[in-house]
C-alpha cells in the first residue's frame, strides 16, 4: 500500500504517490480517503496537486456520491433474479414479517425455457450416451392422453446414477415453451428420439405372438389362408413394433383373433378402422389389415 499523502511532500514525490494510487489497484474507498484528506487540508484548493489530477479528484467525489445515492435507492425496489411467472402472494398487507422468514413474498417459477424430467429403463443407457455423442437428441412432450403434442425440446443431461429400486434412469430435457403449453408440475409423456429409421416395417404390437422357440406372426397369403412365420422384432413403442426380419412391406398380417387360427386356415380380411385421430407415432401403413377367421 502506498504511503499516506501529505502537503509536506515536494511536488515530485506527490506526483509519484498519486501515480501509485491510480495504477496500483488501490481500493476506491482508500483512494478517496487520501484524496479527501489532501483536498480538505488545503484552504485554497489543491495548490500542490498536479493540474492533471485536479479534475479527477472532483469527478471522483461526484461519482462516489452518485453511486452511494443509487445504492440507497436500489433498496426501495424488489427485483426478481430471473424471468418467470409469479404465483399467489404469500404475504398480505398488514402481515408481520421478519428478515429471516423462509417463505418470502412470492414464488417465481421460470417457464421459458422450462425443464422436463422423465425416466427411461436402464437398458437404454448405452444407446442414449452413444447418440448424445453424435448429435443433440430431440425430446417431444405429449399430453397425458398421448394425443396432443405440447412441444419439442433438447435433452440436457443424464442423471449420474440409476434408481436401483425401479431400474430406471432419470433424464432432463429443456423446452423453449414459447406458447406456455407446458406448465410447472404438469404430468406429460416424453418421447426421446435416438435415431430415425427410414422405410422400416412396422406392425401393431398385437400382431406379434410368442411361440415356444421364437416370436411369430400370422401372415395372410393370396389364397386367403394364413401361415405362421417367424419374425425378428426391433423396438416396440406406443403400440407399434418394428419388424427387422420376417415381414416385407405390403404383406397382410392378422391383428386379432390369432387364438382361433392354425396354419392353412382360411380368413376373411377387413381393413383396420381409421387411425387419423391417433398420434403420428402410432399410425400404421394403409396395408395393415384386421383379420377375422
Amino acid at each position: 500500500m502506498p504511503e499516506p499523502i501529505s502537503f509536506a511532500d515536494d511536488d515530485h514525490a506527490l506526483i509519484v504517490k498519486f501515480h501509485h494510487l491510480v495504477t496500483d489497484g488501490w481500493s476506491q474507498r482508500l483512494f478517496w480517503q487520501e484524496l479527501e484528506a489532501l483536498y480538505t487540508s488545503a484552504p485554497a484548493g489543491l495548490p500542490k496537486l498536479p493540474v492533471q489530477y485536479r479534475s479527477f479528484v472532483e469527478w471522483q467525489r461526484s461519482w462516489l456520491q452518485t453511486t452511494a445515492a443509487e445504492t440507497q435507492l436500489g433498496y426501495t425496489a424488489i427485483v426478481s433474479p430471473l424471468d418467470g411467472r409469479m404465483g399467489m402472494r404469500l404475504i398480505d398487507k398488514g402481515n408481520i414479517v421478519h428478515a429471516g422468514d423462509p417463505g418470502g413474498l412470492v414464488v417465481i417459477t421460470q417457464v421459458q425455457p422450462i425443464a422436463v424430467i422423465f425416466s427411461v429403463p436402464q437398458d437404454y443407457l448405452q444407446a442414449i450416451t452413444a447418440a448424445m455423442k453424435q448429435h443433440p437428441l430431440k425430446v417431444s412432450a405429449y399430453s397425458r392422453d398421448n394425443f396432443t403434442k405440447l412441444g419439442e425440446g433438447t435433452l440436457l443431461l443424464i442423471d449420474n446414477q440409476i434408481d436401483a429400486s425401479t431400474g430406471t434412469l432419470r433424464l432432463k430435457a429443456s423446452f423453449p415453451n414459447e406458447d406456455d403449453a407446458l406448465w410447472p408440475g404438469q404430468f406429460v409423456n416424453a418421447r426421446l428420439e435416438l435415431a430415425m429409421r427410414n422405410d422400416a416395417v412396422a406392425v401393431p404390437a398385437q400382431v406379434i405372438q410368442r411361440g415356444p422357440n421364437a416370436l411369430y406372426a400370422y401372415v395372410v397369403k393370396q389364397d386367403q389362408t394364413v401361415e405362421r412365420r417367424m419374425i425378428k422384432v426391433g423396438p416396440v413403442r406406443d403400440g407399434l413394433a418394428v419388424i427387422e426380419e420376417g415381414l416385407a412391406p405390403g404383406e397382410r398380417v392378422v391383428v386379432d383373433g390369432q387364438f382361433k387360427l392354425r396354419p392353412g386356415a382360411k380368413v376373411a380380411a377387413t381393413m383396420m378402422p381409421d387411425l387419423e385421430k391417433r398420434p403420428a407415432a402410432e399410425k400404421t401403413a394403409e396395408r395393415s389389415l384386421q383379420i377375422a377367421p
